[in-house]
Formats: structure tokens, sequence, C-alpha cells
């Protein structure tokens, strides 16, 4: 007994024209052309990832949302109560060193700092003397209670 079987129609592109845009690339330098066409291709594929440049979009905004309240948190509860919850765990705090003007001038460019380079911080740690690049510009430093 035999089957059912459809019949698929195979469905081919149209052939190339040659009044498509490769004539219109034609007149211009081969160099250019070519850089030309690899721009349009890469374009093309851009368009048909959309998913991507969204999935990108998102995680950049999520990124810049995490920075600013990583900042917004650091920054007000140092300059409210000159610690976070961790150094509050810990039993420091942060200091301006002796001599220097406005506190909160300090703290913000600590801040700053603290929140560019956290991904690399630790490795300050590791020299002669332990003290972060936050602390060295802003002349502010931790100390115990």
């Amino acid at each position: 007994m035999r089957g059912n079987i459809e019949k698929i129609q195979l469905v081919l592109p149209p052939p190339r024209r040659s009044d498509t845009y490769t004539a219109r690339f034609a007149s211009w330098p081969k160099p250019v052309a070519r850089r030309a066409r690899k721009s349009i291709f890469k374009l093309a594929e851009m368009a048909v990832s959309s998913d991507m440049l969204s999935a990108l979009l998102n995680n950049l905004i999520l990124n810049l949302y995490f920075y600013v309240s990583l900042f917004l948190y650091c920054f007000l509860f140092e300059l409210l109560a000159c610690m976070t919850q961790e150094k509050s765990v810990t039993g420091t705090r942060v200091v301006v060193m002796e001599g220097q003007e406005s506190a909160i001038g300090k703290i913000l460019l600590r801040t700053l700092i603290g929140v560019l380079i956290l991904p690399v911080e630790w490795l300050l740690f590791l020299r002669s003397k332990p003290i972060g690049w936050h602390d060295s510009e802003s002349k502010t430093e931790v100390i115990l209670k």
C-alpha cells in the first residue's frame, strides 16, 4: 500500500539581471564598488538581525541602569553615613584625609572612579601599599570605626 505523496514545487529565485545593483556599481572604481557592496550586505544583515539589535539595546539599557544605581547607592551612603552596608559589616568607614576641604567633592570623585574602574579595582590592592586608586585620587581613606 503506497502512501499519498505530495508534490513539492521548488521555487527558485529569479535569475540575475544585468540591470540590478551590480550594474549600478560598474562605473565605480573596483575597490570602492567592493566596499560599497560589502557595506550594503552588512546593512542587510543588520536589518535582518533586528532581534540582535534589540537585545543589544536592552543589554545596554540594563548595564546603564546598573551603573547609575551603583553610583547613586555608593555616593549617597558614603556621603550621608560615611559607609555603605558592606563597610558597616566590616566595621570600616570612609574619611577625608586631614586638611582637605569639602567632603562632597571628594566622595563624588571617589565614587565616580570606583564605579568606572570596578572590574579591575582589585588589581590595585596587589601593590606594596594596598590603597585603591579611587582613594588615592580623591584623598580619602578607609579606616576602622
